[in-house]
């Protein structure tokens, strides 16, 4: 009798299971969206950036503070390739206030990394800008980034990319990184939170950048 209530139980579960399975492991058709074009310098291969300094993305969007969850998504992302020690300034810094500094204009002078650089212990600076953000569904979000050698001023590794979330190859691309971090059990949401939350929007837009700094057998 208890074998066969829980033989009745398990067929009433299965369907709810099989969806959810469905899901996230059914077959992402189409094309992902192709990788962004990068430039990179040899010094980063040669493991003579190890520490990072990573200032706030100025906004060239109009979003104002909506776009502060990009900047962390994307130090967040970097820190995931576990090549990089990533240091945040200080918020008293005076030379990074907003009013003068590269969070409004996207622009450092050279003085300015070597001096950033000496303070925070740091081989690169990481600086750039949001240059376009629709924090609602479908959203979209455009990022520039840079990494500056704190000796030389010379630019090391350069980026940008814009993401579409109406997009098919967008939308396949974000199943799969939807995917990948639900296995982590990070969410109990389905893969459609990928264009609702401007959260996970901006990690999957971020993993896009950060994943060109990856190692070279990362990337193949």
């Amino acid at each position: 009798m208890l074998r066969a209530r829980c033989l009745l139980l398990l067929a009433a579960l299965l369907p709810l299971c099989g969806c959810q399975l469905a899901r996230l492991f059914r077959p992402f058709a189409g094309e992902p969206l192709p990788a962004p074009a990068a430039f990179r310098d040899g010094s980063i291969d040669d493991g003579l950036v190890r520490r990072v300094l990573a200032l706030p993305l100025a906004d060239e969007s109009g979003q104002g503070a909506g776009t502060l969850v990009v900047s962390e998504a994307l130090r967040d992302e970097i820190l995931k390739l576990g090549r990089f020690t990533v240091v945040q300034p200080t918020a008293s810094d005076a030379m990074l206030r907003p009013a003068e500094g590269p969070q409004r204009t996207g622009r450092i002078p050279v003085r300015s990394i070597i001096e950033l650089g000496r303070r925070y212990g740091v081989e690169a600076v990481l600086f750039g800008s949001v240059t376009h953000y629709r924090p609602y569904a479908p959203q979209a979000l455009a990022i520039s980034a840079q990494l500056i050698d704190v000796q030389t001023g010379k630019i090391v590794w350069s980026v940008s990319d814009f993401v579409d979330g109406s997009d098919a190859q967008a939308v396949r691309s974000m199943e799969w990184y939807f995917a990948d971090e639900a296995a982590t059990g990070e969410t109990v949401f389905g893969p459609e939170i990928m264009n609702t939350s401007p959260r996970w929007f901006a990690r999957f837009a971020a993993s896009r950048i950060a994943a060109t700094l990856a190692p070279p057998a990362a990337r193949s």
